[in-house]
């Protein structure tokens, strides 16, 4: 969890925030610090629009249910690429005995259905910064090899969203959260090929 809330917020920023607990409580006898106190020493660090993270990573087990539902992608006229983005994000929290909660007070779940679909999909409120990425595919010393076509956070806030992205070059595979820095019970549908 340290090193996707250290992509979240900063290296840097959770360099100091580890610094100034070691600082504080090096060489100190009892009562010895927490990791409440640690937690607290890293909100001093994090953004009010992240502190969301602190809840998910640090003070509950929090899940996710990230996927690739669909994408497309198209030739432009100029040489670049559209890529047309489908993806679904869910995310829960785990109670005793593996128990899921969709609500931190059973008031505030979010649900997304379809015609189509026997039930909802259902969530915590999101309000998350995931990674999307776009790749390609290079050949290097003989052999394709991925290439990071595009990698950026985005802030989302329902369970079914669609974006459209440009690329220089004919992209290959798609993911959510590719490199599965968040907590995903089933990260194999996080990236799509075409």
């Amino acid at each position: 969890m340290f090193y996707a809330f250290s992509d979240l917020i900063g290296e840097e920023n959770l360099n100091t925030a580890l610094s100034k607990f070691i600082e504080k409580n090096k060489f100190k006898g009892p009562p010895y610090p927490t990791s409440i106190e640690l937690v607290e020493n890293i909100k001093k660090v994090t953004p009010d629009s992240l502190h969301y993270a602190i809840k998910d990573m640090f003070e509950t087990i929090t899940l996710y249910e990230n996927e690739v539902v669909d994408f497309t992608t198209k030739a432009l006229n100029n040489g670049t690429y559209k890529v047309d983005i489908t993806v679904n994000v869910s995310k829960y929290r785990s109670g005793k005995n593996g128990i899921r909660f969709y609500s931190d007070n059973q008031l505030d779940s979010i649900f997304y259905k379809t015609e189509t679909m026997k039930s909802p999909k259902l969530s915590l409120p999101l309000s998350d910064y995931i990674d999307i990425g776009i790749f390609g595919e290079e050949e290097i010393d003989g052999k394709k090899k991925e290439i990071v076509l595009y990698l950026q956070k985005h802030k989302i806030t329902s369970i079914h969203n669609k974006m459209t992205i440009i690329v220089n070059q004919k992209p290959t595979e798609i993911g959510i959260d590719p490199y599965n820095k968040l907590i995903d019970t089933d990260s194999k549908d996080n990236r799509m090929k075409l």
